[in-house]
């Protein structure tokens, strides 16, 4: 079990404005402000781990308290199964903005053998009302090779939040990778 990694200091100087949902946005400027952090967890190598995290602080000019908890099962030596749920509460209080969030994700890893596995991801974020999805085959022919090919999907969950509505599908990637790792 892991005890409070205390406080610490963060120091951000913003070039440019970025959202944070429709109606909160993060203003130009020099932020200096203060968190703690903190996780528990199971001990590591058994065929279940639980993980907590939390995260309470000033967040740029407002508040933020953050909680998560990542259960992770290796149900063979081949496969494994990762999940994460976390909660953000966020209030800037002197602007009268609010806004939470909450995060699902789920991981899979299935090693065929020592050569091909295939990795899965999904996750929602209700702030952004979006599923995302993520499948890569990896095949590695000899130390140093990889192959990959890399499937992505993003998806609207309220397709009606706007005047028009969404397509369910925004975004969608197929890519083909090579790597070779070399040494001078």
């Amino acid at each position: 079990i892991k005890r409070p990694e205390a406080c610490f200091r963060i120091d951000d100087n913003l070039i440019e404005e970025f959202e944070l949902s429709e109606d909160v946005s993060i203003v130009p400027n020099d932020y200096n402000f203060f968190s703690m952090k903190g996780q528990l967890s199971s001990p590591k190598g058994g065929t279940f781990v639980l993980g907590s995290k939390f995260e309470i602080g000033q967040f740029y000019d407002g508040w933020r308290n953050s909680i998560s908890v990542s259960p992770a099962w290796l149900i063979t030596n081949s496969l494994e199964v990762k999940g994460m749920y976390q909660y953000n509460d966020v209030n800037f209080q002197e602007r009268d903005k609010y806004f939470d969030a909450h995060i699902f994700r789920l991981n899979g890893l299935y090693m065929l053998n020592s050569k091909i596995s295939i990795a899965a991801f999904i996750q929602y974020n209700s702030l952004i009302d979006g599923v995302f999805s993520n499948v890569r085959l990896r095949f590695n022919p000899k130390e140093g090779n990889d192959l990959y090919i890399v499937y992505n999907e993003g998806y609207n969950t309220d397709r009606y939040r706007d005047i028009l509505m969404l397509p369910l599908s925004n975004e969608r990637t197929i890519m083909l990778k090579y790597t070779y790792t070399f040494v001078l």
